[in-house]
């Protein structure tokens, strides 16, 4: 593009400041414009050009900052949890605010041939809780037979109905874009958290990478977990005869009287 480009109705004085930014001023005025009109311009170019700059700096500092805090404080927020079930919860509240989701699922490997929906933030729509479904069918079945994140950016798009879980589940509009990542322990898929949208094209690069270092973080929780119950398990058996022991007796007391 050149600096000057003169029409015969008016004339145009443009200065490119980047890529996607061009500053122009006109008149109605054929020849109203001269040289030192278009250097006192280029100035102005100049300094938006620098305020520009600054700004998308300070938003990427800023970006960086309110994603590192996210993080700590996930992390921080998790390892005060006891059991599943109230980590599930923390997610779906958490994951609702911070990827600005409108539903999150959690998900897991019931057995080898099926999946779990275990908890839902949001509209639970056509996916009733703790039911098991196929894992050849749906969307979260395929994350987990992958062991890969998926987006899927408008299922208005798609020419047929895509479901989450099961073929036989009905169809639903009110959500349009999805963002589904596998939590996996040493290559083994335990859960998968999605999130949906009611809007298209929501879910970036950046919002998968989020949830991606989020799932790493539930991942260590529930390895930990699994030890100390297997840890707990062990502590309530006698390893001579393979019976119950004292502290298995007490346990199953304990559990009784608060029926």
């Amino acid at each position: 593009m050149s600096d000057r480009l003169i029409c015969t109705a008016r004339t145009l004085v443009l200065v490119k400041i980047c890529v996607s930014c061009v500053f122009c001023v006109d008149s109605s005025v054929q020849g109203c414009f001269s040289d030192e009109d278009q250097a006192i311009l280029k100035l102005f170019s100049k300094l938006l050009a620098l305020h520009l700059e600054s700004s998308n700096k300070l938003f990427e500092y800023e970006s960086e900052n309110w994603t590192t805090r996210l993080l700590f404080d996930f992390s921080r927020e998790i390892l005060s949890f006891q059991s599943r079930e109230d980590l599930w919860g923390y997610l779906g509240k958490s994951f609702q605010i911070a990827l600005n989701s409108e539903r999150v699922m959690v998900s897991v490997a019931d057995t080898l041939t099926s999946v779990k929906l275990v908890h839902v933030d949001g509209q639970s729509g056509a996916v009733p809780p703790n039911e098991s479904f196929p894992l050849n069918e749906g969307l979260i079945g395929w994350v987990i037979r992958k062991n890969e994140a998926l987006v899927v950016d408008a299922f208005s798009e798609k020419e047929n109905y895509v479901p989450r879980f099961s073929l036989s589940e009905a169809s639903e509009d009110l959500f349009h874009s999805l963002l589904a990542v596998p939590v996996a322990i040493k290559g083994s898929v335990r859960a998968v958290i999605s999130v949906e949208s009611t809007r298209r094209n929501h879910y970036d690069e950046q919002h998968k990478q989020l949830l991606e270092t989020m799932a790493n973080q539930v991942a260590s929780w529930l390895q930990k977990h699994e030890i100390l119950e297997q840890l707990n398990t062990q502590s309530q058996v006698d390893t001579g005869s393979g019976l119950l022991n004292r502290i298995a007796m007490l346990a199953d007391v304990k559990r009784e009287i608060a029926r």
